[in-house]
């Protein structure tokens, strides 16, 4: 949970932050290789299986490109979704910091150096705000590695700012999710951020064996795409295991 002495309520509002201050909650970054690959589906899923082990869990999508109107703030519609499922106890608009509008990459590339600090720091204080009194915070980013980096704040880029640790969603298959989880994995990399394994989604339940044996041969530490999860799209709140090729 946050610090005992830091309140995040009742932060001043200067100076900016380029850092949450909450250093004690553990947290994950769940990103993917591309939109619509099933990422708010395993963070549904993930949500859930968190709860099983931690009495309290946050939730937190810092940049949205979907959002609703909820009294009176601009809500990226899955933090919206995840709130109708699970009745999170975590102020709304926290949880959705960052709205994309049409027009917010023109605003920001007129003033890049001055509109940067203080998106970082609106994001920054709202991981805070719902991490409060939190054993681990989900974070869900949007589309695969590099999406926002025009405003510079990619997903690689947002989970360097909350010192979090990464999974990648990706779709089902060998070959082509082992080549596009290694391709966004170099992105964390470069920024550095720890890619913790994978999720293959949407597999088809005859085919769960074969690819989880092959993704796992696949994921050879030499390649360093650490496949460790197949979703099963008729159960996606209960991914199945592969075993962990990786030597120990």
């Amino acid at each position: 949970m946050s610090d005992s002495h830091t309140n995040p309520f009742t932060l001043p509002a200067l100076p900016l932050l380029t850092a949450p201050t909450n250093t004690q909650t553990q947290r994950l970054f769940v990103a993917a290789t591309r939109m619509n690959d099933g990422k708010t589906t395993t963070c549904l899923g993930l949500f859930a299986a968190l709860q099983s082990v931690f009495p309290r869990v946050g939730f937190i999508k810092p940049i949205g490109q979907r959002f609703v109107e909820v009294e009176g703030h601009q809500v990226d519609e899955d933090s919206v979704l995840l709130v109708t499922i699970y009745k999170v106890s975590v102020p709304i608009e926290s949880m959705s910091p960052v709205a994309i509008d049409s027009s917010f990459t023109r605003r920001y590339l007129k003033e890049p150096a001055q509109t940067l600090p203080k998106l970082e720091d609106q994001i920054c204080r709202a991981f805070n705000r719902v991490s409060w009194e939190k054993d681990f915070t989900l974070i869900e980013g949007t589309g695969h590695a590099g999406v926002g980096s025009v405003f510079d704040l990619s997903n690689a880029r947002v989970a360097k700012l909350l010192n979090s640790k990464a999974i990648i969603v990706c779709p089902g298959g060998i070959g082509r999710p082992i080549d596009e989880i290694a391709l966004n994995k170099a992105l964390f990399d470069k920024v550095g951020v720890e890619v913790v394994g994978a999720s293959l989604n949407k597999v088809e339940e005859d085919k769960m064996e074969m690819i989880a044996d092959y993704a796992g041969r696949g994921s050879q530490p030499s390649r360093r795409a650490l496949v460790g999860r197949v979703a099963n799209p008729k159960s996606p709140h209960q991914p199945q295991s592969f075993p962990d090729r990786r030597p120990h």
